[in-house]
C-alpha cells in the first residue's frame, strides 16, 4: 500500500519546518546566553568599581572625620 502523492510533499514540509524551527530555537538560546554572559559581565563589574567607590569615599570621610576631632 503507497501513501497518497501529496503525503511525501507533506512529509518533507514538515521536515523542513521542524529544522527551521530547531535552528530557530537554538539561535535563541545563544542570543540568551551572550546576553546572560554579558550582564553578568557588566553587572559584575559595575559591582566591583561600586564597592571600590563606597570603600574608599568611606575611608575619606573616615579619615576627614578624625582629623576634625
Amino acid at each position: 500500500m503507497e501513501a497518497p502523492r501529496g503525503m511525501a510533499t507533506l512529509t518533507t514540509e514538515a521536515s523542513y519546518m521542524a529544522e527551521a524551527i530547531t535552528e530557530a530555537m537554538v539561535w535563541a538560546m545563544v542570543e540568551v546566553m551572550v546576553w546572560l554572559e554579558a550582564m553578568a559581565e557588566v553587572t559584575v563589574g559595575e559591582v566591583v568599581e561600586a564597592m571600590a567607590e563606597v570603600t574608599v569615599g568611606a575611608t575619606v570621610e573616615a579619615t576627614n572625620r578624625r582629623r576634625s576631632d
